[in-house]
């Protein structure tokens, strides 16, 4: 701060002095500008001492953290008000190291502070080690690199529909009596996907020329033998009409990534 004012000082006569020459002599005045300089007497703190936020495993390289309001405020001014940002890793969880930057690595005063993914391939929601971080943050002397005070962040990766069904064979084959009825069970074919919640569940399809002779459960996978037009107690499967079906079988999960594989499924005479 900076404060300004005078000091005036006015002569005490002796009441047997003779009176003065001219009213300047019995004053005089000056101007005083006192400066107070800073100390550095507050540290740097944030804003909240947990905080805890929610990023997709598939972001990009470089993506902030959203909805994370981080903020150190130091009460000092000028140089007084500086203080290094840093990640501890020797207090963050072991498998936080290098997915995590924070910016700016240096503050001022009031900063907000944003840490961003470096290393996105390291989230992964399917995998223990990759779910969930937890990260020190700490506000630290720029000379002595003490830490002054700190803040922990909790970081969990949801789950993005990532990955895609996979089926156990690039093809599977089926055989089935002509004579079979309608309703009677071929085979299973089902995915597998590492996805969670919808994004994991799969849907199940047959397509191509006579799939419509065959039925699918579209939720476990299951090719039953299908009813023939009215009559749908009766199977269309003849031998000596057609022997083989080639046919295409789809997996879709939750976010709609589909997988094929192909089906044949051979007529067997009776």
């Amino acid at each position: 701060g900076l404060y300004g004012f005078q000091i005036r000082a006015k002569e005490i006569l002796d009441p047997n002095d003779p009176p003065p020459i001219g009213k300047n002599q019995l004053t005089v005045t000056t101007n005083v500008t006192i400066v107070v300089t800073d100390e550095d007497d507050l540290i740097p703190t944030f804003n909240r001492q947990y905080f805890e936020v929610s990023v997709p495993e598939d972001v990009g390289t470089d993506t902030p953290l959203p909805d994370l309001n981080i903020i150190v405020n130091d009460g000092d001014t000028s140089k007084n008000a500086e203080y290094d940002l840093v990640i501890n890793t020797a207090e963050s969880s072991a498998n936080s190291e290098g997915v995590f930057t924070v910016y700016p690595p240096r503050g001022n005063g009031r900063t907000p502070v944003i840490i961003r993914v470096r290393d996105p391939q390291k989230l992964d929601h399917e995998a223990e080690e990759g779910r969930t971080f937890v990260l020190k943050v700490d506000a630290i002397d720029i000379v002595n690199r003490e830490v002054l005070s700190s803040a922990e962040v909790t970081v969990n990766a949801i789950d993005s529909n990532d990955n895609i069904p996979i089926f156990e064979q690039e093809a599977y084959e089926f055989y089935v009596k002509e004579d079979a009825e309608s309703g009677d069970l071929i085979g299973s074919i089902y995915a597998t996907d590492a996805d969670s919640d919808k994004f994991g569940q799969v849907t199940y399809n047959l397509r191509g020329f006579g799939a419509e002779r065959f039925r699918v459960n579209n939720l476990t996978g299951e090719i039953f033998v299908n009813g023939c037009g009215r009559q749908i107690q009766r199977a269309c499967l003849d031998y000596e009409n057609q022997k083989t079906y080639s046919l295409i079988y789809s997996g879709t999960d939750g976010g709609g990534q589909v997988t094929t594989t192909g089906v044949t499924i051979n007529i067997e005479d009776v």
